[in-house]
């Protein structure tokens, strides 16, 4: 699985001009090579949850969500309790590790086979 930034990075610092020629946001695919440090510095931002294996959420990324990705997969799972999310929006969920599965809905829960008797 890719290694996906949960910070801003600046790397590639370039003496010359005296300024970083890198710059990785939020969302972008990283490694330590594009950033510029050792496997063990990169073993500690995962640690610390700054580069992580889960996606970083599109609309934080892009900004039409306008506030933290904590603040985002709240709101997110708040609206999957009230049946509020389409059916993208809870495999974001799924997929992000912050939703195990989907809840069962009121039609599983009537079609469920009798029991035999």
């Amino acid at each position: 699985m890719a290694d996906i930034a949960w910070s801003n990075f600046q790397a590639g610092w370039d003496e010359e001009k005296r300024a970083f020629t890198k710059r990785i946001k939020p969302g972008d695919t990283v490694s330590a090579s594009d950033l510029d440090i050792s496997d063990e510095e990169f073993e500690e931002l995962k640690k610390i949850g700054s580069v992580r294996e889960q996606e970083y959420p599109e609309s934080v990324a892009d900004g039409s969500y306008p506030d933290s990705p904590n603040r985002y997969f709240m709101d997110q799972l708040q609206k999957a309790a009230e049946g509020m999310l389409s059916a993208d929006e809870m495999k974001e969920l799924q997929s992000s590790g912050v939703l195990a599965e989907a809840p069962p809905t009121e039609d599983s829960a009537t079609k469920a086979p009798a029991a035999k008797k």
